[in-house]
């Protein structure tokens, strides 16, 4: 077998739409979806099925590919949604949420008071579960959400909204066989590409043929080799946008922290100068006043020395009797100050 067979899973979307979505083999659908509704006893058992997209062109569009669920009608006006996604996302919770009310608004016909068709979506799930899904730490392969619920108002107990809409997710990674009936049992086996699956039933016979063909089919394996191509494309635009937007980041964080840095640095600067500032100002400051100080005291000290001097010089010249004017001129003090002299003598 060919490197490309391996490929061909009905893990894959595309291949599984192939084998389940074809409406001239929909008794492989009808055996499938009555050995897990058997296991809930749920839904009577379905005779007959309508497939509404079995259409699957071999030249499907890879830019173009957009959803590959499998959407079908039974007689009691059921309609069944089936998502096969090979990996867990975060979100996966509320797009079949999503899903399930955009199937119910496609067949609600208006003017029926909200009257809504009952609604089963089937979400089947290949790889290990994130941590953000509230079935992370359950060990069910299969959880079911019967009806929607809300707190209650004044009881505050969860109340049903409604009982038509049911979402059963089936985790491969948690699959183990004996958990379930003999049939869905063998169906999970095949669907998640394990060889130790028993074909007593002639559907499941027909949908291992049909693999085996798909296998060694050209078409198809070319599809898939262009899916690798463009989720490989699309990683790599990820990845791409990723660093750039990381150094688009850098760039951005080192321009504004310098232009932070800038500011605080200027705050800081003029805060440490004024302080700096402050500190010279004032040493300075008693540096020169001391020197002021100095130069004043001096300057006082030489003028009253000089006045003692001419005083005592007065006081000698009054005693031998020198006219006033003559002790002016010569002691340079005025003759006011030699009275002076003679009153603090009298």
């Amino acid at each position: 077998m060919s490197e490309g067979s391996d490929k061909v899973k009905p893990t894959n979307d595309y291949v599984f739409k192939l084998i389940f979505g074809d409406e001239k083999d929909k008794d492989i659908l009808i055996s499938f979806l009555n050995a897990l509704f058997k296991e809930y006893n749920f839904l009577p058992y379905i005779e007959d099925i309508e497939i509404k997209n079995s259409e699957t062109s071999k030249k499907y569009d890879i830019e173009k590919q957009g959803r590959l669920d499998i959407k079908a009608k039974i007689k009691d006006n059921t309609y069944i949604d089936i998502e096969m996604q090979t990996k867990d996302y975060s979100d996966i919770m509320d797009r079949s949420v999503y899903y399930c009310s955009k199937l119910i608004s496609e067949h609600t016909v208006k003017g029926t008071s909200y009257k809504y068709p009952k609604v089963i979506a089937i979400w089947i799930i290949k790889d290990q579960l994130v941590q953000d899904n509230p079935h992370y730490y359950r060990s069910n392969p299969i959880e079911i959400d019967q009806h929607f619920t809300m707190p209650g108002v004044i009881d505050k107990e969860y109340i049903k909204t409604t009982n038509k809409v049911t979402i059963m997710y089936i985790y491969l990674s948690k699959f183990k066989e004996g958990l379930y009936n003999k049939d869905i049992d063998n169906w999970l086996k095949f669907i998640d590409n394990q060889d130790s699956y028993v074909m007593y039933d002639n559907s499941l016979k027909k949908a291992s043929s049909k693999l085996s063909y798909l296998k060694k089919d050209k078409e198809t394996i070319s599809v898939l080799d262009s899916q690798e191509d463009k989720e490989r494309d699309d990683e790599a635009k990820i990845a791409n946008a990723i660093e750039r937007s990381k150094e688009e980041g850098i760039k951005q964080g080192l321009k504004k922290g310098k232009e932070e840095g800038i500011k605080q640095g200027l705050k800081k600067g003029k805060e440490e100068g004024l302080k700096q500032g402050k500190e010279e100002g004032i040493k300075q400051g008693k540096e020169e006043g001391l020197r002021e100080g100095e130069r004043k005291g001096k300057e006082e000290g030489l003028r009253e020395g000089e006045m003692n001097k001419a005083q005592e010089m007065a006081k000698n010249m009054l005693k031998k009797g020198f006219d006033m004017k003559i002790i002016s001129e010569i002691s340079g003090l005025t003759i006011e100050q030699i009275e002076s002299l003679t009153k603090n003598k009298e």
